[in-house]
């Protein structure tokens, strides 16, 4: 049997413990999240959108007219945007890559921050696009913590400007 003394000096370290490993775990599901975000806009997959996306959900763009777009408006255009890509190599589709993505976790929020180099498809480039074949954004995300998921509430994207 252990010491009751011991017990009570063991008993800090491993609360310090188990709360390391706990915002590490919720630190890497944020990470997946977040990269399952870009790749669902790269193949127009409605139904992640669906599933992790909170019911207030909120983008910010600088490229839209109306300044935040909700859930709802997301789900619309995507849908639109289904029949578009259906049967196209994933290869022709272009690429969405997150570059030094951050992640703040707190108690039931978390915010990842970085940028993403999104690389037009073939398609695009063969209409003779004008500027780089690539743009940078920078990006911000605010995700809330719904019971034992983590549901995307806020986007802010910023396109760099090009040099």
């Amino acid at each position: 049997m252990m010491n009751p003394l011991r017990c009570a000096l063991f008993a800090p370290f491993l609360l310090v413990l188990s709360t390391l490993f706990a915002d590490v775990s919720d630190e890497q599901r944020i990470l997946e999240i977040d990269g399952a975000w870009e790749k669902a806009f790269l193949i127009n997959d409605i139904t992640f959108f669906e599933e992790n996306l909170h019911p207030g959900f909120v983008w910010v763009h600088n490229h839209v007219e109306s300044v935040q777009e909700g859930r709802e408006a997301i789900l619309a255009k995507l849908g639109q945007n289904q029949k578009r890509d259906l049967g196209v190599p994933v290869e022709d589709l272009g690429s969405r890559t997150p570059r030094d993505v951050k992640v703040v976790v707190g108690e039931n929020s978390a915010i990842t921050y970085g940028f993403l180099i999104k690389a037009y498809s073939k398609r695009v480039l063969a209409k003779g696009k004008e500027s780089s074949d690539s743009v940078t954004y920078h990006f911000m995300r605010t995700y809330s913590k719904m019971g034992d998921r983590w549901l995307l509430l806020g986007n802010h994207t910023m396109q760099v400007p090009e040099e």
